[in-house]
């Protein structure tokens, strides 16, 4: 099988160039460029998919009913008086920091290790379009009142507002915020 023939995307790129006698730059590029931004987006898509997988494991033990800590009538009231707890205010908080380190330690386990880079990118990504669209329309707006007549000394405050999102943009795009 030669390479033309071969059903790889990479081949069919090779296939049109041939049809297209076209060497460098013109449908060729554009077509591999395309390649190129598809594998990428299938790579997010994969790398998403794979996180919701695991968001989905630990919700479900989450509220799996069956790890759910059981009560224990012997035990209530233990270790109060060990502390010197007497006011039922100081024993209701001292209960729940117990509660809530054997939920954190054996129902939820490992919740500072948790990891979910893409998707934190997708929701960055999603950010990102809406502070840049907002940045969009007030810049709109702004060339709007300047063609008219009237516009001392707004232009000034809009301008380093505008001036203000664009440098908030180019740090989400930077992953510094």
């Amino acid at each position: 099988m030669n390479e033309t023939n071969h059903p790889s995307s990479l081949a069919t790129c090779t296939l049109i160039q041939d049809l297209l006698n076209v060497k460098e730059g013109g449908i060729y590029e554009a077509v591999v460029q395309l390649k190129q931004q598809l594998e990428a987006r299938e790579r997010e898509v994969i790398a998403l998919t794979n996180e919701c997988v695991q968001m989905k494991a630990i919700i479900d033990a989450v509220t799996d009913l069956d790890n759910e800590p059981q009560y224990h009538c012997e035990g209530m009231g233990c270790g109060l008086e060990d502390r010197g707890i007497t006011d039922r205010y100081d024993a209701m908080e001292y209960g729940w920091e117990q509660a809530m380190e054997r939920i954190y330690g054996e129902v939820i386990p490992c919740t500072e290790e948790l990891s979910f880079p893409a998707t934190d990118a997708a929701l960055a990504a999603v950010e990102e379009r809406g502070v840049e669209k907002f940045a969009d329309v007030w810049d709109a707006d702004t060339a709007k009142i300047m063609e008219g007549p009237f516009f001392y000394g707004h232009i000034e405050q809009r301008e380093a507002f505008s001036k203000c999102v664009r440098a908030y943009l180019v740090e989400l795009r930077e992953g510094r915020v």
